[in-house]
């Protein structure tokens, strides 16, 4: 299942006509609005062939999705919890510079000198910036994802080249 991306949680019924409130897990909501089709995971496997979108709506807190051959509220209620997702290649283009958490996460971390830091583990969204936790050996740094600190990100050989202020190394 890593060749899929979650972009959505079904989190109950909507009407009596087979319609999911589906629970936005993406920066980019409006993608609802041109697709297709939605693949659904239990968190374990892939269910069944593609459902077919037949309408969309956008309400306040969810999307209202209705699929083809869910036509009562008893069959839609049965996909409750289900997640909505999409073949990863299927991804919305970002601009350049900006990565998806699933690319940066697994990461190794050198500095300026080539000197490994360890891997980045996650990205932690703190509203001002996102900050990347990078583990090493039972030992954790966390760095501010800014123009100034990082200086690389090279995906293709899966590392990423940081300019870390002083980071707790002069504990030892």
């Amino acid at each position: 299942m890593d060749d899929l991306v979650v972009i959505g949680k079904i989190k109950g019924i909507h009407g009596q006509s087979g319609a999911v409130r589906v629970i936005p897990l993406t920066d980019f909501p409006e993608r609802f609005k041109g697709l297709a089709r939605i693949f659904l995971t239990n968190d374990d496997s892939l269910l069944g062939d593609p459902y077919q979108i037949e309408r969309v709506a956008y309400k306040p807190k969810f999307i209202s999705v209705k699929l083809a051959h869910i036509n009562s509220a008893k069959q839609a209620w049965e996909l409750n919890n289900l997640q909505v997702v999409l073949p990863i290649a299927e991804r919305m283009p970002l601009d350049e510079g900006s990565y998806y958490v699933s690319d940066l996460v697994g990461l190794r971390a050198v500095d300026r000198e080539g000197k490994r830091l360890g891997v980045l583990t996650d990205v932690i969204e703190t509203g001002a910036h996102s900050v990347y936790l990078i583990e090493d050996e039972g030992r954790e740094i966390l760095l501010p994802a800014l123009k100034e600190t990082i200086i690389e990100v090279n995906l293709a050989d899966g590392v990423i080249k940081v300019s870390p202020w002083e980071y707790a190394d002069d504990e030892d």
